[in-house]
């Protein structure tokens, strides 16, 4: 599937993730919305950061983010946390 997404394909179990968590089935996500989901893949983060991120992927700046502003998210999310995992291995 491709999307506006920097020309990658999308893992359908990211969307799937994505859908779960979509809970009023908007095709975005909220803050609220968004926090639920890092909670679920067991990053705690508060609903200051959460926000932070909306804001940092929210590329229509709707106050949500779509699925392709996810995964970028996600893919910003992953990039970190591996830089913090190579740098304290």
């Amino acid at each position: 599937m491709q999307g506006d997404n920097g020309g990658t394909a999308s893992d359908p179990r990211l969307k799937a993730w994505f859908d779960s968590v979509d809970l009023d089935k908007s095709n975005s996500i909220d803050v609220k919305e968004l926090h639920r989901a890092l909670i679920l893949a067991g990053l705690e983060f508060g609903m200051n950061t959460c926000a932070l991120l909306i804001r940092m992927h929210d590329t229509d700046r709707n106050g949500t983010i779509n699925f392709d502003e996810f995964q970028r998210m996600h893919n910003f999310i992953m990039s970190v946390r591996a830089s913090f995992e190579i740098r304290h291995s």
